[in-house]
């Protein structure tokens, strides 16, 4: 597992590809384009980085999402 970036971003939530819901902390995680996934806070039509994006040659995004959140 590699970290992509560091910054903390916001982006549009129309159109991207949420893998994972954890409704108990009302965060979702994204699969971006490039392969990395991010874990997001939702805010009406926006998504609020709030962990580092990841990538991973061995897991899969959503056992990677997974294992950011610490599970």
């Amino acid at each position: 597992m590699s970290i992509l970036n560091s910054g903390m971003s916001v982006i549009k939530a129309d159109g991207v590809e949420i893998i994972k819901r954890y409704e108990d902390a009302e965060l979702v995680a994204v699969l971006h384009k490039s392969g990395a996934v991010g874990i997001y806070a939702e805010d009406e039509d926006l998504l609020i980085q709030v962990a580092p994006l990841h990538k991973s040659s061995i897991l899969s995004a959503s056992d990677l999402a997974d294992k950011i959140m610490g599970l």
